[in-house]
């Protein structure tokens, strides 16, 4: 028998990869009044539907309330969240809500029958997505050519380094293959020719991580030029990419968005 208790309706909320006991398909997804009385019956604590095949059915170990969630990135939803009578005092659920969140920080993402679960098609995916800084998962075109969203320290490290690759391979390519002049004027004329690509890709990502540390990215406009101060241009532009790489990012949205390292995308969610 249910227990005593009200639902709220939340839209484009979710608690993502968290607490997920039971994911349904099929003709039941869209019956909500079904899927609510399972959570009443088995004592869950929320349902999930939206723009995905699949009903997700979740629980706590406190009682789960919308300041408890985060906007819904990549997808649209509905949450229906169960509250029920009697349940723990506002103190007591921050308390209990701040235990798991660090857990789920230093890498725990069992929910209260202390298995792992997740939207996506495996549990070992969603384990996959989370760690101390990772992102959103974007792509590399997102990457190396947008300047839109924040972008945290190791995602920079590992596109700093890949337009690297991508520039020297392709001026090769130009230099001796394509052009064939194994000179210096070849160099240079390969070198101005992928130019502005490679402005492109250094601005983008720099771009993406000053926001991720709250400062001002028109400060990218100083970084890109910098090579062209004499003598200490390149060696002031390395000490500028490693205080990026190793500097950590703003902890929770900032005004350029929220962090990168708490919304997770995946395939099915």
């Amino acid at each position: 028998m249910a227990r005593d208790g009200y639902w709220t309706e939340h839209q484009n909320i979710d608690m993502c990869f968290q607490g997920d006991v039971e994911i349904l398909e099929g003709a039941i997804v869209k019956d909500i009044p079904k899927l609510k009385k399972i959570v009443e019956e088995k004592n869950y604590s929320a349902v999930c539907v939206g723009s995905f095949p699949h009903a997700a059915l979740k629980k706590f170990d406190y009682q789960l309330t919308a300041e408890h969630c985060k906007p819904s990135k990549g997808y649209t939803n509905t949450l229906y969240i169960w509250h029920r009578t009697g349940s723990a005092s506002g103190k007591e659920r921050e308390s209990q809500r701040a235990e798991e969140y660090k857990k789920w920080k230093d890498g725990d993402h069992r929910t209260v029958d202390g298995k792992s679960h997740g939207h996506s098609s495996t549990a070992k995916q969603s384990d996959a997505l989370y760690d101390d800084d990772s992102e959103t998962p974007e792509g590399i075109t997102w990457m190396l050519f947008s300047y839109d969203g924040r972008m945290g320290r190791k995602k920079f490290f590992m596109a700093s380094i890949l337009a690297l690759i991508i520039f020297w391979s392709l001026l090769v390519i130009l230099w001796l293959v394509i052009l064939d002049w194994n000179t210096v004027e070849g160099f240079l004329v390969s070198v101005l020719t992928l130019a502005p690509l490679g402005l492109w890709m250094q601005s983008a990502t720099v771009v993406k991580r000053l926001k991720d540390n709250g400062d001002d990215p028109k400060a990218a406009i100083g970084y890109c030029l910098l090579p062209l101060m004499p003598y200490l241009g390149y060696p002031l532009q390395f000490l500028w990419w490693i205080s990026l790489v190793l500097k950590e990012g703003t902890q929770g949205p900032n005004k350029f968005g929220a962090d990168p390292r708490d919304i997770a995308v995946y395939d099915n969610y």
